[in-house]
């Protein structure tokens, strides 16, 4: 008897793996052709609060009340892209003023830098390179040939990926731009009768299963947004701590910088050393070293500081242990690379909501 208890238990369990990578598979299949209504789902989703309340307490029509949300929603985005754009446009202005000067002396210090380093080395390989004999001299000109014709092909292949980059750019405009407005018309069917989708999801599924659907969703719902105000919170501490730190360097258009290296935070292959690094090692080469040390300074702060933040923030907003975080950081890194830092608190929210959900209990019960 325990020898068939077995075998059922093995039977199960290789049932339910099987469905849970079909599953997966025909996600993923399903998801690259209808992406903009899984989009359009989710925007529906989270905007159907807001929905209710609009139709409940001002006994706005629900259609009415789509269209106003998706306003709303779409508003605020709009503002904040303005504003960001605005001060974009003031800070490239500035730079447009600032660069040539900056310029023209690093061109200047290029110069020094040639005259008196590299000349010299040219002046002595070259002297050096008269006294080979013949068949030496064609080998040294054959290897430096090679390298070049080698540095050519690699400018070449990067130039033409640079090129096929821009092109597949341009190319998918049209579609993001279908799929977008796709995306916008199908929220709105969606959000709009929301209660009947619902009613007919309760006709078609089993109520247990409906459960388990609302506890996940419920759960994922409350993570996500937890997780979202954590990088939000995560940002606005680097942007507070770049600004303070510009301000007290006196850096003009402190707030733009501040938000550009904020933003540029929140890019996983990225981060603040995109424009800090740089902008640190050409203090340095144009002889500011007084200002590049204190670049520095602000730039160690900033990693101590995400780094000891980012943990306990994840943690406060979505209920999980800072060390579980800690974890899922560094094990997604490992696995992932830079993309990790992403991946991996990702996971651990939606295998915590799985938990809250009881969807490991259930799953359990039913392989045993």
């Amino acid at each position: 008897m325990p020898h068939n208890n077995f075998f059922q238990v093995m039977y199960r369990f290789l049932f339910l793996l099987a469905i849970v990578i079909g599953g997966l598979y025909a996600l993923y299949k399903i998801s690259s052709y209808m992406y903009p209504f899984i989009i359009a789902f989710i925007l529906a989703y989270f905007m159907n609060p807001l929905v209710d309340m609009l139709e409940q307490k001002l006994k706005i029509p629900r259609a009415f009340a789509s269209i106003i949300s998706l306003f709303i929603i779409f508003s605020a985005l709009g503002g904040l892209l303005t504003l960001f754009i605005v001060e974009m446009i003031n800070g490239t202005q500035f730079l447009l003023n600032v660069v040539p000067r900056y310029l023209q002396s690093f061109v200047k210090l290029g110069e020094t830098f040639v005259l008196e380093r590299i000349f010299p080395i040219y002046e002595n390989i070259l002297s050096r390179f008269n006294e080979l004999n013949e068949d030496n001299q064609a080998a040294v000109v054959s290897n430096i040939q090679n390298f070049g014709d080698s540095v050519a092909d690699w400018g070449t292949r990067i130039a033409t990926n640079v090129l096929l980059g821009i092109s597949a750019v341009i190319s998918s405009f049209p579609t993001t731009i279908t799929a977008l407005f796709i995306s916008l018309l199908a929220t709105f069917f969606i959000s709009k009768d929301w209660d009947k989708l619902m009613q007919l999801k309760e006709q078609i599924l089993p109520k247990k299963v409906i459960q388990i659907w609302n506890d996940v969703f419920q759960q994922l719902r409350n993570a996500l947004l937890g997780f979202m105000k954590a990088q939000l919170t995560l940002v606005a501490l680097t942007t507070i701590t770049v600004f303070s730190g510009l301000i007290l360097l006196r850096v003009p258009y402190a707030f733009t910088i501040a938000l550009i290296i904020g933003i540029v935070d929140l890019l996983p292959y990225l981060g603040t050393g995109f424009i800090l690094i740089p902008w640190i090692t050409y203090s340095f080469i144009v002889g500011n070293r007084a200002f590049a040390v204190a670049l520095l300074i602000l730039y160690s702060l900033i990693l101590v500081q995400r780094q000891m933040m980012e943990p306990k923030v994840i943690s406060t907003h979505i209920g999980i242990h800072p060390l579980a975080v800690l974890i899922a950081v560094f094990l997604g890194y490992q696995l992932f690379g830079f993309l990790g830092f992403i991946f991996g608190p990702t996971i651990i929210v939606i295998l915590e909501s799985l938990r809250k959900a009881k969807v490991f209990h259930y799953i359990w019960k039913f392989i045993l």
